[in-house]
């Protein structure tokens, strides 16, 4: 047999992925799971979506629709991103994708050369580092957690993982694992420290509507000159519970815009026409036609803080968005004699495969000795399913 690429063999799957197929087979057997893994709401997308996505259906032909979106799609995208973020933009600077992963995927190809480095703090989603590597780029991993007293956004600490090599820099608020969201003092650290350098700055903004203490804002909203390379990247799968719905779009410099409409062109195509039309419903609407779900995820974050509270060797800072806590369970690992330091992936097996329930572990985050638990699903089994975990580690049983 021919040889395969070397750089491509040596991606890792998703983990979270990876993670619910096992979980479904366990649950194929007719075993309960209580699954704390999964990155979407529970709830379903609101009617008007389905009801656009039928009446395109019945109406229209289905038939190749626009590479990197079609006009009224990407007039919705402008629209929202002038009404909720206060960012103007042209519609040649939009581009739609089968969600933002794939958005993602593209731009790191459109923007990196081989030997490229991509900042990014860590813990970070687990998708970013595999896309970095795709473009034969590396993602630099900046520690959130680092040694007591130290400001993970200080310019000076961020500085001091820079090399000539770096590229970009990837901003994730609120985020994916941690929940966190960036204060205003913090913003304006990185813009400032931006300002004076000449990296890419990549603002991943998925999880925008999930923001439980302030306004969402941006690190563009305090360095508006930095527009010339700013990329930013949203979609409809977290906001609007159309996770396998798959729209995604970035609105960036037209250059960047054009590269990615151009690989997308080459893989994807375009978007089906009928889901072009519900995302376009949904994205007009705004955030207010989601407000109610939103704010019974908000309900369960406190359930579920809760329920996680006043166990030994366990740490969660309360989450200001997303729908996930970030379990420091190091101290937990050092006093078990059933796991190595920082080990959180036998753990987490354990927990799937003796307990049946589905958490993940910190590593596929790039910080081991952590377990994201998505709070995002059915209030009973929020219920029963923590009160599980808290007992897993009450007892200290493997």
């Amino acid at each position: 047999m021919p040889s395969l690429s070397q750089h491509i063999s040596a991606l890792k799957p998703s983990a979270t992925l990876e993670l619910n197929a096992a979980a479904r087979k366990i649950k194929s057997q007719g075993v309960k799971v209580w699954n704390f893994s999964v990155g979407e709401p529970d709830y379903p997308p609101p009617q008007g979506v389905v009801q656009e996505a039928i009446k395109s259906l019945q109406n229209d032909p289905v038939r190749y629709g626009s590479a990197g979106g079609g006009l009224e799609l990407r007039q919705s995208v402008q629209q929202k991103l002038t009404r909720e973020n206060k960012f103007t933009v042209e519609l040649d600077q939009i581009v739609c994708g089968v969600g933002a992963k794939q958005v993602l995927y593209h731009l790191m190809h459109a923007l990196l050369n081989p030997g490229d480095e991509v900042l990014a703090h860590v813990p970070c989603w687990t998708s970013y580092s595999q896309q970095i590597a795709s473009a034969q780029g590396q993602l630099v991993p900046i520690p959130t957690f680092p040694q007591q007293g130290q400001n993970p956004y200080d310019p000076e600490y961020i500085d001091s993982f820079v090399t000539p090599k770096v590229k970009a820099i990837i901003i994730c608020s609120p985020n994916n694992p941690t929940g966190g969201v960036l204060k205003p003092s913090e913003m304006m650290q990185l813009a400032a420290y931006l300002k004076s350098k000449d990296f890419w700055l990549i603002s991943d903004e998925i999880y925008e509507y999930f923001n439980y203490s302030a306004p969402h804002q941006s690190v563009i909203d305090y360095a508006p000159e930095l527009k010339n390379r700013f990329c930013h990247i949203n979609g409809v799968s977290k906001s609007f519970a159309m996770t396998g719905w798959r729209v995604g779009y970035m609105a960036g410099p037209q250059p960047v815009a054009k590269l990615v409409k151009t690989l997308i062109s080459h893989s994807s195509t375009c978007l089906p026409l009928f889901v072009e039309k519900a995302a376009t419903w949904a994205i007009n609407q705004g955030k207010g036609v989601m407000a109610k779900d939103i704010e019974s995820l908000k309900d369960k974050r406190n359930l579920a803080l809760r329920k996680l509270a006043d166990i030994p060797g366990v740490k969660c800072l309360e989450p200001e968005g997303a729908f996930y806590l970030f379990l420091d369970i190091r101290e937990y690992l050092v006093s078990s004699s059933c796991y190595d330091d920082n080990n959180s992936l036998a753990l987490s097996l354990d927990l799937l495969h003796q307990h049946h329930i589905t958490v993940l572990a910190g590593e596929a985050f790039g910080s081991p000795g952590f377990l994201r638990v998505s709070y995002a699903c059915a209030p009973e089994d929020l219920e029963t399913g923590l009160s599980r975990l808290r007992q897993f580690f009450l007892s200290g049983v493997s």
